[in-house]
């Protein structure tokens, strides 16, 4: 039973990238939130006008809320999430998701909503640029990782686990 626990406990390699990948996409979200919040205008981010003359909004000051709260807000309570993992007793029951534990549903959302955040972005401003190549593969790879195996089976209640 020791030798079981000690085995659950352990976390997989892949989770550990989850972690770093949300942290570097965390710390991006509240850089670019707190940056729009200050100058809604794009201008402390460099943004050139252009880029302002396509946007369907009058500023960024909406997309910094969002950036803020999702990603660097949501961000950081997702790694406290992962990295309390093994308290396992905040999981959520659904179909084929069995009852895997709430940070592990947050990683993958903010993998996908990385993803769609992005395909909006290249088709409202144009693209792809760089950064948007990057934050694009970011999110695949939060999702992937959030979906690897090894992930979904740690974030599983200790009970559930053969």
């Amino acid at each position: 039973m020791k030798n079981k626990m000690q085995k659950r406990d352990q976390r997989p390699l892949a989770l550990w990238i989850l972690i770093v990948l949300i942290a570097f996409n965390s710390l991006s979200g509240l850089w670019g939130g707190i940056a729009f919040l200050i100058d809604p205008t794009g201008g402390l981010m460099n943004f050139p006008q252009e880029t302002c003359d396509r946007f369907p909004l009058p500023n960024f000051l909406i997309p910094g809320i969002f950036l803020l709260l999702v990603y660097g807000i949501g961000g950081a309570v997702t790694i406290l999430g992962l990295l309390r993992l093994p308290d396992r007793h905040l999981s959520v029951k659904s179909g084929w998701w069995r009852s895997r534990h709430w940070s592990w549903f947050f990683s993958l959302a903010l993998g996908i909503i990385l993803i769609v955040w992005i395909v909006a972005q290249i088709m409202i401003i144009g693209g792809p640029m760089p950064i948007q190549i990057v934050y694009g593969t970011i999110g695949i790879y939060i999702s992937g990782c959030a979906l690897l195996p090894r992930v979904r089976r740690y974030a599983l209640p200790s009970a559930d686990v053969a």
